[in-house]
């Protein structure tokens, strides 16, 4: 079986008082092949995300202790990156 998931983010906002740019908007692509109840009771799937290696940046937000109130930091004074391209593999025996 293949699958795919197409993950889109976009419009997000800075917290009030930052003045950095817009925060970009990005779309990922993931995809997984799954081979259930292979050669006796194994079961294996494979996934790449992030397949097209698209930038991902989050803005970071500091919260004052004792607050649930989001506020603008200087002290990180860039996008936060998350996970370039990932690959893995599982494999599953069913006893």
């Amino acid at each position: 079986m293949l699958s795919s998931r197409l993950n889109w983010v976009a419009d997000r906002h800075r917290v009030p008082g930052d003045t950095r740019p817009p925060v970009p908007d990005y779309k990922t692509f993931d995809l997984t092949m799954q081979h259930l109840q292979g050669k006796g009771n194994w079961d294996f799937s494979a996934s790449a995300l992030n397949l097209f290696n698209a930038t991902v940046l989050e803005p970071p937000i500091h919260r004052r202790p004792g607050s649930s109130a989001d506020l603008p930091t200087s002290a990180i004074p860039y996008d936060m990156p998350t996970s370039p391209r990932t690959f893995w593999l599982q494999a599953n025996y069913k006893l």
